[in-house]
C-alpha cells in the first residue's frame, strides 16, 4: 500500500512540470512516463559508440595505471629507437593476470595526485570486457548514468519542489558536458556524481539527523576524496556553511535539535576527511614531484582568454554544436539570471549552500590564475562542480517558471524545451563524432 502511495504521488508532482506540455498529454501517470522514458533514453545514449572515439592522451594514462604500468616503465620500454609492433603498444593498455589491484595501486602511487578508486574500479570492472577501451569508458557511462538520480536528490533536498527535481534531472540528462565524461575513461564522471551526492547527503542528514544518514555523508565525502583530489574544495564549502547556519541558528534561537544537528554533520565530515589522511599523507610527500607534473597548469595566459572561456564552458553546459558560441550569451545570462532568483526566492539555507559551493569550488581554480597567472581555469573538467551547481540553478528557474499560467510560465517552458533540445542536438552531434575538444592536449 506504501509503495502505491509513492508512485501516486510520484506522478501526482510529476504533473506539474511544464503545464502546457502536461494539458496536451492528458494525465498525471503518462506525464511521468514520457518523462521517465526520456530521462532513460538520453541516459542510454552515454553507452553508445563508447570504442569508436579516439584514445587521447590523458586516457592513455589511465589505462597504464589502471593495469599495474606506470608512466616511465611505459618510455623505458617503449622509446628506445627501435620499431615496435602494435600488439607490443597495446600489451601496456590491457589486463595482464600477474598484475592485479596491488600493481594498480603501486603505479597510482607514484602519481598520488590521481586519486585511486576510480582506477581500482575500472581493474575490476575491465576483467569482463575484452576490449579495454570498451571496458573503462563503459564504467564511465555507468556513473554518467547514476550521476541523473543523483541529481534529482540533490534537487530534492534542496527546494522540495518536484517540478523542480524533474527539470534538473531531465537537463541533465540533456547537457552534452555530462555526456562527454561519460564517454571517457577518466575519474570525472564518478567525481561529479560523488560531488552531488555528499551534497544530497549533507542536506539529508541534517534534515534527518539519523546515524545512518550520518555515516552516508561520511561515506560519500571519504569517496569523493578518492574520486578526486580536488573534492576536498567541496568539503570545504559543507564546512563553511555547517559553520555559519550553525552561527545562524545560535542567533535566532532554534530549537537544540537543529544545532545538533549540525554538529553531527560536522563531526561527520571531519571522520570522511579524516579516512582520506593515508593518500594525503603520500599526496604531500611526494609534492615536489606533483609540483613539477603539473608545472604547465603555470603558463600563464591572458584575462581575457580566460574569462572567454569561462564563458564557453557555462555555454557547453547547455549547448555544444558548430555555431553554438553564439548562444554564449544567453547561457550567461541564464546563468546569472538563475543565481539571482535562487537568492530572492529560496531560504537562506538553500541558497546559502549553492552560493557558497559555486563560488569555493569556482574560486579554487580561477583566483590562482587571476593572481598568480595560470591556465587551470581553462580546463573544463577542473570547473566541474560549480558547472554541476549551475545547472541546477537553471532547472531551478525553469522549474518554478514553467509550473505558473501566465507569459512567464508559457515562456520558461519554452525555454527549458529549448534546452533539451539544443542539449540533444548537441549530444547527437557528439555521439556521430570520433573526437570533441575535450580531447586536446592540455600540456
Amino acid at each position: 500500500l506504501r509503495c502505491n502511495k509513492d508512485v501516486i504521488a510520484v506522478w501526482d508532482d510529476s504533473r506539474m512540470l511544464f503545464q502546457p506540455i502536461f494539458k496536451r498529454l492528458g494525465s498525471p501517470a503518462r506525464l511521468a512516463i514520457v518523462i521517465a522514458l526520456c530521462v532513460v533514453a538520453l541516459g542510454s545514449l552515454r553507452f553508445i559508440n563508447l570504442g569508436e572515439k579516439i584514445v587521447w592522451h590523458d586516457e592513455s594514462y589511465s589505462f597504464l595505471r589502471t593495469f599495474g604500468h606506470t608512466g616511465t616503465e611505459y618510455v623505458t620500454a617503449l622509446f628506445d629507437g627501435k620499431i615496435h609492433s602494435v600488439a607490443e603498444l597495446q600489451s601496456y593498455q590491457r589486463a595482464d593476470p600477474e598484475l592485479g589491484l596491488g600493481a594498480t595501486l603501486t603505479a597510482l602511487a607514484s602519481r598520488p595526485e590521481h586519486s585511486p578508486l576510480y582506477y581500482l574500479l575500472a581493474r575490476v570492472w575491465a576483467e569482463g570486457f575484452e576490449d579495454p577501451v570498451v571496458a573503462l569508458r563503459s564504467l564511465s557511462a555507468l556513473f554518467g548514468v547514476l550521476l541523473l538520480p543523483s541529481v534529482y536528490w540533490l534537487a530534492r533536498e534542496l527546494f522540495d519542489d518536484p517540478p523542480v527535481s524533474w527539470s534538473a534531472m531531465t537537463l541533465a540528462a540533456a547537457s552534452p558536458l555530462y555526456l562527454l565524461y561519460a564517454q571517457e575513461a577518466r575519474q570525472y564522471a564518478l567525481w561529479m556524481m560523488l560531488t552531488v551526492l555528499s551534497s544530497a547527503a549533507l542536506l539529508h542528514a541534517l534534515r534527518t539527523g539519523s546515524r545512518r544518514a550520518m555515516l552516508l555523508y561520511a561515506l560519500t565525502i571519504a569517496l569523493g576524496l578518492y574520486a578526486h583530489i580536488m573534492h576536498v574544495f567541496t568539503a570545504i564549502a559543507h564546512m563553511v556553511y555547517l559553520a555559519m547556519m550553525h552561527g545562524e541558528y545560535e542567533r535566532v534561537r532554534v530549537k537544540a535539535c537543529a544545532i545538533a544537528r549540525v554538529k553531527a554533520c560536522a563531526i561527520a565530515l571531519a571522520c570522511g576527511l579524516l579516512a582520506f589522511t593515508p593518500w594525503l599523507a603520500l599526496f604531500l610527500y611526494s609534492i615536489t614531484d606533483v609540483v613539477e607534473v603539473t608545472s604547465w597548469m603555470r603558463t600563464s595566459v591572458s584575462t581575457l582568454e580566460l574569462m572567454q572561456s569561462w564563458l564557453t564552458s557555462i555555454n557547453q553546459l547547455l549547448f555544444d554544436f558548430p555555431g553554438s558560441d553564439y548562444l554564449i550569451p544567453l547561457s550567461a545570462a541564464l546563468a546569472i539570471i538563475a543565481l539571482c532568483v535562487i537568492q530572492r526566492s529560496t531560504p537562506t539555507k538553500v541558497w546559502l549552500l549553492l552560493v557558497l559551493m559555486l563560488f569555493i569550488t569556482a574560486g579554487a581554480v580561477i583566483l590562482p590564475d587571476l593572481l598568480s597567472g595560470g591556465r587551470r581555469s581553462l580546463i573544463t573538467r577542473y570547473l566541474l562542480p560549480p558547472l554541476l551547481l549551475l545547472g541546477i540553478c537553471i532547472a531551478y528557474l525553469i522549474g518554478t517558471g514553467s509550473s505558473l499560467h501566465t507569459h512567464r510560465g508559457r515562456a520558461m517552458g519554452l525555454l527549458g524545451a529549448l534546452l533539451i533540445g539544443g542539449g540533444i542536438y548537441s549530444q547527437l552531434m557528439i555521439l556521430s563524432s570520433t573526437t570533441w575538444w575535450n580531447k586536446a592536449f592540455s600540456g
